[in-house]
């Protein structure tokens, strides 16, 4: 029997490059896994992230092939110089391989990711009263949440926490018992694109805000007598869920937005920065059309444009000084857009929505004292001064 022409062209470099991306996986997974005592490495979802790999390789490999041959074609029935039209095909090909492979290859790592297992909360850790709820959404969707109430007594005000990617429930829990030792009934709500039905694709919260919306009609439904005023945290992507669902839900009375990651863009920015200004405003606009093509959601859009629809409640704009996500500037941003009342508070030295973990007395007194005032009919920001 002959063998396939194919396996004859295989040599030990491919499996040397195999044997590359499958350690430097690996070593991913594990990194990732260990700055987080919330995830442990999911090992099946090593073979998952290779066929990704392989799937970009192969794309872009086609996708050059495609454009040689129809070079080709094309040169058939030219009649210049060999070496010419050597060179131009040449530039042809680099040009297409920058100008869509590469924005490519940025949208498909930015929207792609690999799950991990989520380490339980100890029972020591787990605050008293913690109940697991299913919260239904308009499209059909059950979102997971963990209830939990205040330990001040009976209380009338609800807070959504809502984390970004990677961010548990468990990891979640410190906002959750910092709110309820200050007499709030908390719910801590993961977005449907955190959940393992979402699969691999991840959409910066495009979704999140009819996520959060849904808890809101969750709270307001089955605890009608904690609903008087309810408000939202939301940390990084999370923040982008609850600044746009605020934006169009006005029950939400007031709004945290810690380390807020509001465009998809925000993780290329280090590499996009480097550009020069027309070649990273190209880079930006392709990277997130082909995302947006990828996930089906409209990702040229952003939701900071809709932060001054926030207005007149409170939004409480929180930044770390050391942030390399979310940088401080982008903050500023939105405060600027925002209408009254705003505020912003930056935590010095703290890294991505480490704010609380920094400074969790101050952090404390700017979130819950604000929340506070709020739930009192009082200017929100009147602490500020103390």
């Amino acid at each position: 029997m002959r063998r396939p022409d194919w396996l004859g062209k295989l040599a030990w470099r491919h499996a040397a490059y195999a044997l590359t991306l499958a350690g430097l996986v690996a070593a991913y997974l594990v990194a990732t896994a260990a700055s987080s005592r919330e995830l442990a490495v999911r090992w099946s979802e090593l073979p998952a992230a290779l066929w990704f790999l392989a799937w970009l390789h192969i794309a872009v490999f086609s996708m050059d092939r495609v454009v040689a041959a129809c070079l080709r074609g094309l040169a058939g029935k030219a009649r210049t110089a060999s070496r010419l039209r050597r060179a131009v095909a040449t530039a042809v090909r680099v040009a297409v391989l920058v100008l869509v492979g590469v924005p490519l290859v940025a949208s498909s790592v930015l929207t792609h990711w690999v799950e991990f297992n989520e380490v339980p909360a100890a029972p020591g850790r787990a605050p008293a009263g913690c109940q697991a709820v299913d919260i239904p959404t308009a499209d059909g969707c059950r979102l997971q949440a963990w209830r939990l109430p205040s330990t001040a007594g009976p209380s009338d005000a609800t807070v959504l926490v809502v984390g970004g990617r990677g961010m548990t429930q468990a990891r979640m829990l410190p906002y959750a018992s910092m709110l309820q030792g200050r007499g709030y009934d908390v719910l801590v709500v993961r977005m449907r694109e955190q959940q393992a039905a979402s699969g691999h694709v991840r959409a910066f919260g495009a979704d999140g805000a009819e996520d959060v919306m849904a808890a809101v009609r969750y709270v307001e439904q089955r605890r009608p007598h904690a609903s008087r005023c309810v408000a939202a945290l939301g940390v990084s992507e999370g923040a982008a869920a609850v600044l746009a669902a605020a934006a169009r839900d006005c029950r939400i009375g007031a709004v945290v937005l810690d380390s807020p990651v509001v465009s998809p863009f925000a993780e290329a920015e280090p590499v996009a920065g480097l550009l020069p200004r027309p070649a990273e405003g190209y880079f930006r606009a392709a990277t997130l059309l082909l995302a947006s093509l990828q996930t089906g959601h409209n990702l040229l859009w952003a939701p900071e444009g809709e932060i001054a629809q926030i207005a007149p409640r409170p939004v409480l704009l929180v930044s770390s000084g050391r942030d390399c996500t979310a940088r401080t500037e982008e903050a500023a941003g939105l405060y600027g857009r925002a209408g009254q009342p705003v505020m912003m508070w930056t935590v010095p030295g703290a890294g991505h929505a480490e704010g609380l973990l920094a400074d969790r007395g101050r952090y404390e007194k700017a979130v819950c004292d604000t929340l506070d005032r709020v739930r009192q009919g009082l200017p929100p920001f009147g602490w500020a001064g103390t």
